[in-house]
């Protein structure tokens, strides 16, 4: 049987680790990462980076929220 994962941004691995290695040309702010994802796919949201898969939830209202490798 086939997993099924919640809706989530696609990223690219590869330019998440250029974007790492050079903070001056792309900046991140990791609030703002986390609200947008918030805001376009709801409380739960599925993203890989890299091989690991990473499972966002969050309460509706309140800013506190897990961010685990849940699975691999």
């Amino acid at each position: 049987m086939a997993r099924t994962y919640p809706d989530g941004p696609k990223l690219n691995f590869a330019m998440v680790v250029i974007a790492q290695m050079l903070p001056s040309f792309f900046p991140f702010d990791p609030l703002a990462f986390d609200a947008g994802i918030a805001k376009k796919y709801g409380d739960i949201a599925h993203y890989k980076l890299g091989r690991a898969n990473r499972l966002r939830m969050g309460v509706s209202g309140n800013s506190s929220y897990v961010t685990a490798a849940s699975w691999s």
